[in-house]
């Protein structure tokens, strides 16, 4: 079973799902269950992110939790050479996050409520 990500938002009543294309994809379970628990990424400051490495899904709704996700991708980016796992893995996983994330931002309305959902 595969990890992904969603992403939409909510207006008006009404759900919006963005397509995202190539970057929805976070691996496996197994190798996702692996890689968010890593003990260095709590040391880095990584929170909610971390739930991934014994539990999913893990939501951030609305516009001061997306702020939340941004700082603990930047935390990853920042980070990245001292995650001692597969170079190629992490850093397109680190690519989706970032990229969808950022998609989620341009595309939902200001007045909405944003929902990216790794699950």
């Amino acid at each position: 079973m595969s990890r992904q990500i969603i992403i939409s938002y909510e207006q008006n009543n009404k759900t919006t799902n963005i397509e995202i294309e190539e970057w929805y994809l976070l691996g496996t379970q197994n190798i996702s269950y692996k890689f968010w628990s890593l003990p260095i990424l709590k040391e880095i400051g990584i929170k909610r992110l971390a739930v991934l490495g014994h539990s999913d899904p893990v939501y951030f709704e609305g516009w001061e939790e997306l702020e939340e996700l941004d700082m603990e991708i930047s935390l990853l980016e920042e980070n990245i050479e001292l995650i001692d796992f597969d170079e190629d893995t992490k850093r397109r996983w680190l690519r989706n996050l970032r990229n969808s994330l950022n998609r989620l931002i341009v595309l939902s309305p200001k007045e909405s409520n944003p929902l990216f959902e790794i699950g």
